[in-house]
């Protein structure tokens, strides 16, 4: 799970639900001072998952399998900030892109060739993005998933739901997936 570590709730109930499904292990990556609220580390520690956290992308291509963007999201900082940012805008979205983004070094250490799917690995991203990765890169790259990941949404939604409200019942059994 790559950035805004602290305050996205999304990305919150998104390991609350990994947690569910039985993930093994969770990386996160994140800049220094972005740490998980203690509430949901608590959790994560309940359900008996390990976590652990890097500095950047590069770092976790050879720690994962399925990795989640989150997009850049210069929006919620204050307003007088956001003005104040203006003129160095591009060079901190830069500078984030190549920290947290799908460069083309994190590309190169990942498994499998950018042409073919491959089942160790999917990069996956809630859209609409920013500079983490250009627009097209799906297309240029079978291992970036986004798009077809939209497209299953409300099968992920209805079992996310399903495990949620009956969690003694296996993924099998849920109606609206078979």
């Amino acid at each position: 799970i790559i950035v805004d570590i602290s305050n996205s709730r999304t990305i919150h109930d998104l390991l609350y639900g990994i947690a569910l499904f039985g993930a093994r292990h969770v990386v996160l990556v994140g800049k220094k001072q972005d740490n998980l609220p203690l509430w949901v580390e608590e959790r994560l520690r309940a359900s008996k998952i390990p976590f652990s956290k890097v500095p950047s992308t590069l770092h976790a291509a050879f720690m994962g399998d399925v990795f989640y963007f989150t997009r850049y999201q210069i929006e919620y900082r204050a307003l007088l900030q956001r003005v104040l940012m203006r003129p160095f805008q591009k060079r901190q979205k830069m500078r984030y892109a190549e920290q947290f983004g799908a460069s083309e070094d994190f590309r190169k250490a990942l498994p499998g060739k950018p042409d073919e799917e491959d089942p160790r690995v999917i990069c996956m991203h809630p859209l609409p993005h920013g500079p983490e990765f250009d627009e097209r890169l799906h297309l240029r790259d079978k291992r970036f998933v986004h798009y077809r990941m939209i497209s299953f949404s409300l099968q992920t939604k209805a079992a996310l739901l399903w495990k949620l409200l009956n969690p003694r019942h296996t993924l099998s059994s849920i109606p609206y997936i078979k």
